[in-house]
């Protein structure tokens, strides 16, 4: 092959550009849903009809409305706002083949939202300095799954994090990341009601088909379920504004929330030329098939002990290959403030295997001990996934700790190509992944995300997934 200059390059390339034409999507069954206080409820569906559509240019609205707090409460609001989904369900109607089903999709979210999002793109999503209070307001600043704050003091509402039960994240991200952290919650006055206008991209769902760049078309309709998360887990009202943990804590809303006006913004082809190719190449021969990012979350829940280990088999029932495994503990007995928090608990190392060999280092990770030991779990273990995300330094992830075995190379997370066969080959034979570590001596819910990789067949059947 040979490389020609671009001073001398005096070919013409005919350029076909896509362009995207959005199409409003209402649900099947009502509209508004009035959520539960400590219960799940849904599914909201929406059936997308036959039709060149882009997953990760697709948008899904609502509004999240709050119930009026009481004169000395303020309402709180997770800001990281796809923790008020629990479930996302797609399948295809005429094969039934399930191309994407999360379940506890908030604790997904808490993981793999902050690592997995580009900082270039962190920097320019929409944020709130303050919740509006009527419909209209709101409407005004629509805002994605994750927004930025710039903090000036240690106190900046919706910010501070420290609490009885996390004395691990009690340091203040303030002194050691004061530009661009991210926001941890949304917080209204007292006495108000509280409309938040949420506007998520698809591709704020990270490591799944949805955030496909491609050109999907199947002849059959396809079915999107959102499931959406009981109050407790991403919501409650704090005794002050300004502060969140400590001696402030938290309570629950005094009624459930509404999940006001779902609608999903369908992203279609609009080049005709392009519609035409996709179709003739999915209805005739052997169709387009492309590799997708399948994820799974699974929970392991431990009693209080400073030793804590665990293990999973990694089989083709994940996906034909294992791209990664995201994981973190989350306490047991969190406060309403704190559910989906997951700070460093480590207190001396921690280290995972692949069938009983050490995975990245053969002597474990230092873990972080009142500031005498070495950071190794960021700088060795966590970096080369993380480097250029929204979890800038060691002090942002000191706040929202987790480990990444990755076995697509030495890249960050938002980098991988899931439309590239890579990773953990395991169709011929599975492996075992394993956890130990030495933690702060209390009772864990230990959440791993599996992100698996299979094959879409895009068909004139319908849409195969193996």
């Amino acid at each position: 092959m040979e490389n020609i200059s671009p001073e001398l390059n005096y070919s013409p390339v005919v350029n076909n550009h896509s362009s995207i034409v959005y199409r409003f999507v209402s649900p099947q069954a009502g509209g508004d849903v009035t959520t539960g206080l400590s219960a799940d409820v849904g599914p909201t569906e929406f059936i997308v009809p036959p039709s060149c559509w882009i997953p990760e240019l697709t948008k899904l609205s609502f509004q999240i409305s709050v119930p009026i707090s009481t004169a000395t409460t303020f309402n709180c609001v997770n800001a990281n706002v796809l923790s008020s989904i629990s479930r996302i369900s797609v399948y295809d109607t005429a094969t039934s083949n399930v191309i994407l089903d999360v379940s506890n999709f908030e604790k997904y979210a808490a993981l793999t939202t902050s690592s997995c999002t580009k900082y270039d793109d962190f920097v320019t999503k929409a944020g709130l300095s303050a919740v509006s209070a009527t419909d209209v307001l709101s409407k005004e600043k629509p805002v994605e799954d994750i927004s930025k704050v710039i903090l000036t003091t240690n106190s900046l509402p919706g910010y501070t994090v420290a609490g009885p039960t996390f004395t691990a994240a009690s340091v203040s991200l303030a002194a050691s990341n004061p530009t661009f952290a991210r926001r941890q919650f949304y917080i209204g006055a007292a006495s108000e009601t509280n409309m938040i206008d949420v506007c998520i991209p698809f591709s704020a769902f990270k490591l799944t088909a949805l955030s496909s760049d491609k050109i999907w078309y199947s002849p059959s309709s396809t079915v999107i379920q959102i499931y959406w998360a009981a109050n407790s887990k991403y919501a409650f009202r704090n005794d002050s504004a300004t502060v969140i943990g400590g001696t402030q804590t938290g309570t629950a809303v005094g009624s459930a929330i509404s999940i006001v006006k779902p609608q999903l913004l369908l992203a279609n082809e609009g080049n005709l030329a392009i519609v035409s190719q996709v179709i003739n190449k999915v209805m005739s021969g052997g169709g387009i098939q492309l590799p997708i990012a399948y994820p799974t979350v699974v929970q392991t829940t431990l009693g209080a002990s400073s030793n804590q280990s665990f293990q999973y088999q990694l089989t083709r029932g994940y996906g034909n290959r294992i791209l990664c495994l995201i994981t973190s503990p989350f306490h047991t007995t969190t406060t309403l403030e704190f559910a989906n928090s997951h700070p460093r608990v480590i207190t001396t190392n921690y280290n995972t295997f692949l069938n009983n060999v050490a995975i990245r280092s053969p002597n474990g990770f230092v873990g972080f001990s009142n500031g005498a030991a070495q950071a190794s779990d960021y700088t060795i273990a966590n970096y080369p996934y993380l480097k250029g995300s929204v979890i800038q330094n060691n002090a942002d992830f000191i706040a929202e700790w987790q480990h990444i075995d990755g076995f697509f190379g030495n890249k960050s997370l938002h980098e991988v190509d899931q439309h590239q066969v890579d990773g953990l080959d395991v169709t011929a034979q599975a492996s075992t992944w394993q956890w130990q570590s030495n933690v702060t001596s209390l009772g864990y819910r230990w959440f791993t995300v599996i992100v698996g990789q299979k094959t879409m067949s895009l068909t004139a059947q319908g849409v195969m997934v193996q």
